[in-house]
C-alpha cells in the first residue's frame, strides 16, 4: 500500500510538472513573428508585381490576387504590409481583430470599386465566377470574391446602399487595423499645424541677428507666460507689465497686471483689521505709534491690544468672522481674475510633451515567469496542496499565477502558506485571494523583479480615454491584466488619496490633473489648488484652468474652502430658480437659452491635508464635510491627498462623506483601516502597486 501511494504521488507530481508549462505560451510570439515575416515577403512580391517584374512566384500572386479581388489587387500590398507590422510589433497585445481587418481591406475595396467602376453587367448564371475571375485578372471588375459579393449586395440592398455599406466597412477596417479614430487623426493634424506655425514665428528672429535683441535674456521672455507669484511672494515693479511678445494660442495664460494674489489681498485686510480704533479720538492709533494718547484716556494702548487679541484667538465668533473675511478675499480675487481674463480659444497641449511608453524586456520577463511558475508548483506540492496550474497574467508590477483547487481543498490551507511561498520565491511578500467570476480558482500575486513603468501618455492616447463620455474623466493607470483604468470624478464624486512618502501619491494626483488638462477646456473644468508644501502644485501656476493662483498659506486654504461652500449654495439657488436638479441639466438649459450662463465643473485639489488640519482643523473639516455632502450635484468635487493617514487627519466625519478612496503603500494595517476601513494596503509593493 505504501508503494502504491508513493507511485501515485509521483505520477501526480509528474503530471503537475507537465501541466505547468502550457500557461507560459512561450511559442505564441514566435508564431506571430513568423507570420509577420511571411506577410512582409508577400507584400514585397506584390509590390514588385506592380512594377511589371516577371517571376514565377510574383506572377502567381498577381494572378491569384487580381482574380479574387479585381480592383482590390492594388490594396493587397499595403494590406499585407500592415498585417506584417501588426504581427511583428504586437507587444503582447491581442492582434486577431486588427489582423482580420487589415486582410479584409482588399476585398472591401474590390467590392466598392466594382459597384462604382465596373461597366460590364454580369447576369446570374453557372459560369459567373469564371467570368468574374477573367475580368478581375484584367483589372476590369471586382474579381471572383469581391465581384460576387458586390453583385449579391446590390441585388439585396440596391446599388447606392451597397456603395455606402462597403465604404463604411472599408473605413472601419482601416481605422481598426491602424488602431486609431477619426478624432485622433484630427488631433494629430491640429498638432502638426501648431508646430508649423511656431516654426514660422521663430524664423524671423533667427534671420535678423543684431546686437540689440541679445541684450534681453530669453528666459524672462519665456517665463513671462507662467511666472505667476506664489502666495507670500513679493512682486518686483519691473514685472508688473506683461511681456511685449507672446505666442498666440499659448497653453499657459499670461499674468495680467494689477491682479493681486490671495496673500496680498488678505494681508491688506489683516492690516486694516488689526489696527485698533481709538475709543475717543476719531483717527485710529496703532499700537506701535509714537504719538501719545490724549490725557482723558484712562486705558493704555497695550491694554487695548490685549483686549483686541483675546477675543480674536479665543472667541468662536471672531474665528468665524476671520474665516468669512478670508473667503470674501478669495471671492474678490476670483472675481478680479475673471474680469481681467482675456477671451481666447483654448489650445490643448500637444501629446508630444509626455514621454512615450518604453520598450520592455520580454525575454527576461518570460524567464522570470517560467522560474516562478516552476517554484510555485514545487512549493505547493511539497506542502500537500492539490491544485492545478491555470493562466498566468503579468501586470506592470505584479504577476498573478492562477491555480484551480481540487474538490475538498480549503482556501485557508493555501492562504496560511503566504510567508512560505514568499520565502520560496525570494519575494518581499505575496497576496493570495480568490478570483471573482471563476469557480475554485485562486490567484497568487507575486511582485515582478522587472517592473514595467506605466506612462500616462499610453492611457491618454487610448480610445477608451478619448471617447469617455464624462464631465470629468481622468487617467489612473493599468490593472494587473494590462487594461487601462479610467476614473470619473463626477461619479466618485470625491476622492481621498492617502499613502506614505514615496508610494506614488503625488504621481497619482499629478496624473489626475494632467489628464483633465488634456481632455477638457477651461470652460468645462476649473481648479482651486491648495499646496502647503509650495513645490508639488507650483508648476500649474498660470494655466487658464486655475481660478486663483495656487494657495500655499494654510490659513488662506480655509478661506478658499469656505468660498467653495458659498459657490455651492449659489449654484443650488440658481438650480432652484430654473427648475433643474444638477449641473448637467443646468448646462443643457444654458445651451438652449442665452440668458443662462454655462457653469464649469469645479475641482478643489488639496495636496497635503495634514498641514491644513494643524492650522485650522475645525474650519477645514466643516468646509470639507459640507462640500462632500452636497457638492456632487452642483459640480464641485474634492481631491484630497495626505501622507499622514491618522485618525486626527482623516476624521470619521470625513470618511463618512468621502466614500471613494485610493490607498497606496502604508506602514501598518492600522493605517490601512483608517483609509479603507479594511486591511490590505500594508501589503502593497509601492510606486502605485
Amino acid at each position: 500500500m505504501a508503494n502504491t501511494s508513493k507511485s501515485n504521488t509521483q505520477k501526480k507530481a509528474a503530471s503537475g510538472a507537465k501541466r505547468a508549462a502550457p500557461p507560459q505560451k512561450g511559442k505564441r510570439p514566435f508564431r506571430r513573428e513568423l507570420g509577420g515575416v511571411i506577410c512582409a515577403v508577400l507584400s514585397v512580391c506584390v509590390f514588385a508585381a506592380y512594377f511589371k517584374v516577371e517571376a514565377i512566384l510574383i506572377d502567381f500572386f498577381r494572378l491569384l490576387l487580381s482574380g479574387l479581388f479585381g480592383y482590390g489587387y492594388y490594396i493587397a500590398a499595403p494590406a499585407l504590409l500592415a498585417a506584417s507590422g501588426i504581427l511583428l510589433f504586437h507587444k503582447g497585445r491581442p492582434v486577431r481583430l486588427r489582423l482580420t481587418c487589415a486582410l479584409l481591406m482588399p476585398m472591401f475595396t474590390g467590392s466598392l470599386f466594382h459597384l462604382v467602376l465596373c461597366a460590364t453587367e454580369f447576369t446570374s448564371s453557372v459560369g459567373i465566377l469564371k467570368e468574374l475571375w477573367t475580368s478581375g485578372a484584367a483589372i476590369a471588375s471586382g474579381g471572383s470574391i469581391s465581384g460576387a459579393l458586390a453583385i449579391g449586395f446590390s441585388a439585396v440592398f440596391s446599388k447606392i446602399v451597397s456603395i455606402i455599406l462597403f465604404a463604411a466597412a472599408l473605413t472601419a477596417a482601416c481605422f481598426i487595423a491602424l488602431q486609431s479614430t477619426i478624432r485622433a487623426v484630427g488631433r494629430r493634424v491640429r498638432a502638426y499645424e501648431h508646430i508649423a506655425y511656431e516654426v514660422q514665428e521663430d524664423e524671423p528672429p533667427a534671420a535678423t541677428i543684431t546686437p540689440a535683441p541679445r541684450q534681453e535674456p530669453p528666459h524672462p521672455k519665456r517665463k513671462g507666460s507662467i511666472d505667476i507669484p506664489l502666495d507670500g511672494e513679493e512682486r518686483p515693479a519691473a514685472q508688473e507689465e506683461p511681456p511685449k511678445e507672446e505666442k498666440k494660442g499659448s497653453f499657459l495664460a499670461r499674468r495680467r497686471p494689477g491682479v493681486k494674489t490671495p496673500d496680498e489681498v488678505l494681508a491688506a485686510e489683516k492690516g486694516v483689521r488689526t489696527e485698533p480704533v481709538h475709543p475717543v479720538a476719531d483717527a485710529p492709533v496703532h499700537a506701535s505709534s509714537p504719538i501719545a494718547a490724549p490725557a482723558p484716556l484712562p486705558v493704555s494702548t497695550a491694554t487695548d491690544d490685549a483686549e483686541e487679541a483675546k477675543p480674536s484667538r479665543g472667541s468662536k465668533a471672531a474665528a468665524a468672522q476671520e474665516l468669512a473675511r478670508a473667503a470674501d478675499a478669495v471671492a474678490d480675487e476670483i472675481a478680479s481674475s475673471a474680469a481681467a481674463a482675456v477671451a481666447s480659444d483654448y489650445e490643448f497641449p500637444p501629446i508630444t510633451l509626455l514621454n512615450p511608453p518604453g520598450e520592455s524586456n520580454e525575454s527576461e520577463a518570460g524567464a522570470e515567469l517560467r522560474n516562478n511558475a516552476r517554484r510555485l508548483g514545487e512549493t505547493l506540492r511539497s506542502f500537500g496542496v492539490d491544485a492545478k496550474p491555470g493562466d498566468v497574467v503579468r501586470g506592470p508590477s505584479v504577476t498573478r499565477y492562477e491555480y484551480v483547487l481540487d474538490q475538498g481543498v480549503k482556501l485557508s490551507k493555501l492562504t496560511n502558506l503566504t510567508d512560505d511561498i514568499a520565502l520560496a520565491l525570494g519575494a518581499s511578500g505575496v497576496r493570495i485571494a480568490p478570483i471573482p467570476d471563476k469557480i475554485s480558482v485562486v490567484g497568487i500575486e507575486v511582485p515582478n523583479r522587472l517592473v514595467t513603468p506605466v506612462c500616462i501618455r499610453d492611457v491618454i492616447e487610448s480610445p477608451d480615454f478619448a471617447g469617455h463620455k464624462s464631465s470629468a474623466a481622468f487617467a489612473v493607470g493599468k490593472d494587473i491584466g494590462g487594461r487601462r483604468i479610467i476614473g470619473d470624478i463626477s461619479r466618485l464624486p470625491h476622492v481621498l488619496i492617502a499613502g506614505t512618502t514615496g508610494s506614488g501619491k503625488s504621481v497619482c494626483t499629478n496624473s489626475l490633473i494632467i489628464s483633465l488638462l488634456y481632455k477638457y477646456s477651461p470652460d468645462d473644468v476649473k481648479f482651486i489648488m491648495v499646496d502647503p508644501k509650495m513645490v508639488e502644485l507650483a508648476p500649474y501656476n498660470g494655466i487658464p484652468h486655475l481660478l486663483i493662483p495656487v494657495v500655499t498659506d494654510p490659513k488662506k486654504a480655509a478661506g478658499a474652502l469656505q468660498w467653495a461652500v458659498f459657490e455651492m449654495m449659489k449654484r443650488y439657488k440658481a438650480f432652484s430658480e430654473h427648475g433643474v436638479k444638477d449641473l448637467a441639466s443646468y448646462n443643457a438649459l444654458a445651451g438652449k437659452s442665452e440668458d443662462v450662463e454655462k457653469l464649469p465643473t469645479l475641482i478643489v485639489v488639496i495636496d497635503e491635508l495634514a498641514d491644513l488640519m494643524l492650522v485650522a482643523a475645525k474650519e477645514v473639516e466643516e468646509s470639507i464635510c459640507r462640500v462632500a455632502q452636497m457638492g456632487r450635484a452642483s459640480g464641485i468635487h474634492l481631491v484630497i491627498a495626505t501622507q499622514r493617514p491618522s485618525a486626527d487627519v482623516i476624521t470619521g466625519l470625513m470618511k463618512a462623506n468621502i466614500p471613494s478612496r485610493i490607498a497606496f503603500a502604508v506602514a501598518s494595517s492600522l493605517e490601512s483601516r483608517i483609509i479603507l476601513d479594511n486591511t490590505g494596503a500594508e501589503k502593497l509593493v509601492g510606486t502605485g502597486a
